[in-house]
């Protein structure tokens, strides 16, 4: 992992600042939190080979858990991360 990239929430926050969701609608946070992520790694913020934590994700992005844990599972899917099993 890249040791410019913040590996805690607050560190993160900063960094995703500008991809926090801001909507508010129901059932709409694994969506708006695909997006988020997505988007954060589209434009180099999230760069590759970082590990992306779920707590951390989740605090920075202001979204429980569930939702980071769907999106990342999404984003797999779509070949924008890779699990390593056994690892975190």
């Amino acid at each position: 992992m890249s040791s410019s990239v913040p590996t805690t929430a607050d560190g993160m926050s900063e960094l995703l600042a500008g991809y926090r969701p801001t909507t508010a609608s129901r059932g709409g946070a694994v969506g708006d939190t695909v997006y988020a992520i997505r988007e954060a790694i589209l434009d180099g913020v999230l760069a590759p080979d970082v590990w992306l934590r779920e707590v951390v994700l989740s605090e920075a992005l202001g979204v429980s858990r569930t939702p980071v844990r769907e999106a990342l599972n999404r984003l797999e899917e779509e070949g924008l991360v890779a699990r390593t099993p056994g690892v975190g």
